[in-house]
């Protein structure tokens, strides 16, 4: 069926948003209008070459369409469903597909129809595992911060990291036949432990240590050797403390100090790292690691001491900023954890922003368009 002016100004609009075939056309399902991949990829292409002239009622018209040999449209269609329901599928999967339903093709045509499909591969982003009492927790905590609004201004997050002297995320080129670069790593790895806090007035010490953490270590060193020190000197009318609920964060040994010290805590719901914006740190400085690739421990520790040095209050602030747009995210999947959906979703970025600002924004039909088109994918 011809698409009318109005479509195609609309499938011009939506590629504009970086939108991709499949997502433009759920969005115009929705509004009962079907049409073909081929055919909103035609529209893109005519948008891009400067040919989007209204007036040119058939997209396909002259158009050299992509077939396959003995695929049909309904087939590119079965792929998608097919790739929808367990996207873990690999080639031969769909291959046996086709060959129950009585069609025999080769894999070089099934990735060639995948790709039509709009569908690529990677490897998978692995999440932590949330438990449905603590993703309801998840959203009124997230509900909370922004009903009040929290500027999290005197907040300080904290959390454990464990750095290893080998085997940090890097990424290196290579040429495009050859084979992966291959970096000889031990068999036992040398690691350390890194405790440290960020909030919006700067980054607390950090302390380095070995081995397991006890409750009289963490007591000692890191509630009275590190955190009271930066609570007195950075937040002298009283800051907020935020850690997760380990063990020996939560021991009545801890609770005590917490409570004689008249150190404020936040009720942290478990499981819930994403809202965490040190997390964030951690990978960074992973990365930074890697990059300078130490050789013995000393030059690991001097590495991470390096990092930590260059932390100032105006980059604690954006880590911690990004938080503004985790919480109504993680509202609007009902706890789920968020991933990398935040910034897809809400793709301006967080610094000087509030909770209330990306509340509303997800409000936005383009916007919630957008969100509705990501969720439907995990």
């Amino acid at each position: 069926m011809p698409l009318d002016d109005q479509t195609r100004l609309e499938i011009g609009r939506l590629h504009r948003q970086r939108l991709r075939v499949s997502e433009i056309r759920t969005i115009l399902a929705e509004r009962g209008i079907k049409t073909t991949w081929q055919t909103v990829k035609i529209v893109i292409h005519q948008h891009d070459m400067g040919h989007f002239d209204v007036g040119v009622h058939n997209p396909t018209e002259n158009m050299k369409i992509k077939t396959f040999q003995k695929l049909e449209e309904d087939d590119i269609v079965a792929i998608q469903d097919a790739l929808s329901a367990n996207c873990m599928q690999s080639s031969t999967d769909i291959q046996k597909h086709f060959q129950d339903r009585g069609t025999n093709v080769s894999k070089s045509t099934i990735k060639r129809a995948t790709a039509a499909a709009d569908k690529t591969h990677s490897k998978p982003r692995y999440c932590s595992m949330i438990r449905d009492v603590n993703k309801q927790k998840r959203v009124e905590f997230c509900k909370e911060l922004i009903s009040t609004n929290d500027s999290l201004e005197n907040v300080v997050f904290t959390d454990e990291c464990t750095v290893q002297l080998h085997g940090n995320r890097v990424t290196c080129f290579r040429p495009r036949h050859a084979t992966a670069v291959h970096i000889p790593v031990p068999k036992h790895v040398l690691k350390v432990h890194v405790w440290g806090g960020i909030s919006k007035r700067g980054a607390t010490q950090i302390l380095i240590f070995d081995g397991i953490m006890r409750k009289e270590f963490f007591v000692t060193e890191i509630l009275e050797g590190t955190l009271k020190p930066f609570l007195v000197s950075h937040y002298p009318e009283g800051g907020r403390f935020q850690q997760d609920n380990d063990p020996k964060h939560t021991s009545r040994l801890a609770k005590q100090y917490l409570a004689d010290n008249n150190i404020n805590t936040i009720t942290w719901p478990s499981e819930s790292c994403d809202l965490n914006p040190i997390e964030m740190l951690w990978s960074e400085m992973k990365h930074f690691i890697g990059k300078r690739v130490p050789r013995t421990k000393e030059q690991l520790i001097s590495t991470i001491f390096q990092f930590w040095s260059e932390l100032t209050p105006l980059k604690c602030q954006k880590y911690i900023d990004h938080v503004y747009k985790v919480a109504p995210v993680c509202v609007l999947m009902n706890g789920f954890p968020t991933g990398d959906l935040p910034g897809q979703i809400l793709r301006e970025p967080s610094f000087g922003k509030n909770f209330a600002y990306f509340s509303e924004k997800l409000r936005d039909p383009n916007v919630h368009s957008r969100a509705c088109l990501l969720l439907a994918k995990e």
